[in-house]
């Protein structure tokens, strides 16, 4: 671009080089910095510098024009996706709205991450375990798990398939939310000999993955994989026998994706979390080495650790097998007195998380909601699930949903 000014002979102060290189560099809170500057000036020259910077300042906006339209799509895939996106709308609309069907009770999913928790779920009634075991691959700190070796696992998936067995109750493997190349190549050879009959994962590559790898084995999809509508459950249903809906729905949001499911020629068994403390973030290294030192935190033998905020509230923190750390809300999600409105919506199946939180938490909570699907007293039920919750209860986005 060109200037609408020019430089004219100074009288008394000449600008240098340097001034003028100091002025065009200052790019201030645009997301643009000058690296490189070449300046053809043979001096003796004066400008106002607010009119160096307003020639500064307009060109920064030309720039940023510049890049945001290289972004912008044409206005004929504009037009393409407006037609598209116009056909979907319209085809949604069309699709029959089924009722659901005759009223059935959903079965209890339980999420441990022990074997231990694993005989109280199987105790307190549920269908199926998603097993989650330490599977410790991770290198370095002290603090981090043992390692796991292929032998270790498969003994611990077998005992765990021997638990769910007398218990007549369906043994999944859960594998970790984040799953990188490392554990993928641990943990793929093992699963012809796990004798599990499922695998959990929280990814839409995993799934191709696990397949590829055990044809015909039954893969599931926790929260992780953002289940918010009936568009997304129409993409992922071919590889999903069953999926867990976004926590971060409403009822109605729910309901209305359940009836929409029922339209399609295929619909995975569909799932809602009524229970636990939500995970709420994952960070790739170990705040707990961070904030203690690993001697602290290998030597303490603690069960639990948490991060405590201004106003006192706890959020539960756990490492790994990878020396990653989850942090999980501070409050526990309890949808407990809302079980009658999730049944009659049709719903397959209703989980809860136990991971870290004992065999007798894992047993008291599905014999909660084992009470509640055959019609027991709600306030009484509500009052034993809030007696043992976390940092209390909530009902999430349940009712209101979220805050945009």
């Amino acid at each position: 671009m060109k200037a609408d000014f020019s430089m004219v002979p100074a009288i008394k102060r000449p600008l240098s080089e340097d001034q003028i290189e100091a002025q065009l560099r200052k790019t201030g809170s645009t997301p643009f910095f000058a690296r490189n500057i070449e300046i053809d000036y043979p001096g003796g020259l004066f400008a106002p510098l607010g009119e160096i910077n307003r020639l500064r300042r307009e060109f920064l906006e030309v720039a940023e024009e510049e890049v945001a339209s290289s972004f912008r799509p044409s206005v004929e895939e504009a037009e393409k996706a407006r037609v598209g996106l116009e056909d979907l709308s319209a085809r949604r609309r069309k699709a029959p709205r089924r009722s659901p069907p005759e009223r059935s009770r959903p079965s209890i999913s339980i999420y441990v991450s022990t074997l231990e928790e694993v005989s109280g779920a199987a105790e307190g009634g549920c269908r199926r375990v998603y097993f989650e075991p330490v599977v410790g691959i991770a290198d370095g700190r002290r603090c981090r798990p043992e390692k796991t070796g292929p032998e270790e696992v498969l003994e611990t998936l077998h005992l765990a398939r021997e638990i769910s067995d007398r218990w007549d109750v369906d043994l999944v493997w859960k594998w970790p939310r984040i799953v990188r190349r490392r554990f993928f190549d641990f943990a793929a050879p093992l699963l012809e000999r796990a004798r599990v009959v499922e695998v959990m994962v929280e990814g839409v590559g995993l799934a191709e993955a696990v397949s590829a790898q055990v044809p015909g084995m039954r893969v599931s999809g926790s929260i992780g994989l953002n289940v918010w509508n009936s568009s997304a459950v129409e993409a992922l249903g071919p590889s999903f026998q069953r999926l867990t809906l976004s926590p971060e729905l409403s009822w109605r949001e729910m309901a209305e994706l359940l009836v929409r499911s029922r339209s399609l020629s295929y619909s995975p068994d569909l799932e809602v979390l009524v229970q636990g403390n939500v995970e709420a973030m994952v960070a790739e290294n170990c705040l707990l080495s961070s904030a203690l030192g690993c001697e602290v935190v290998a030597g303490a033998g603690e069960d639990f650790w948490g991060i405590e905020d201004e106003t006192g509230r706890v959020f539960p923190v756990r490492e790994d097998g990878e020396g990653r750390t989850h942090v999980y809300n501070a409050v526990e999600l309890s949808l407990i007195d809302e079980v009658p409105k999730i049944v009659d919506m049709g719903v397959g199946s209703i989980a809860i998380d136990a991971r870290g939180r004992k065999a007798g938490y894992a047993r008291k909570m599905a014999e909660i909601y084992r009470r509640s699907l055959m019609g027991g007293d709600l306030s009484g039920l509500k009052r034993e699930a809030r007696e043992i919750s976390l940092g209390g209860i909530t009902k999430g986005a349940f009712l209101r949903g979220r805050k945009e």
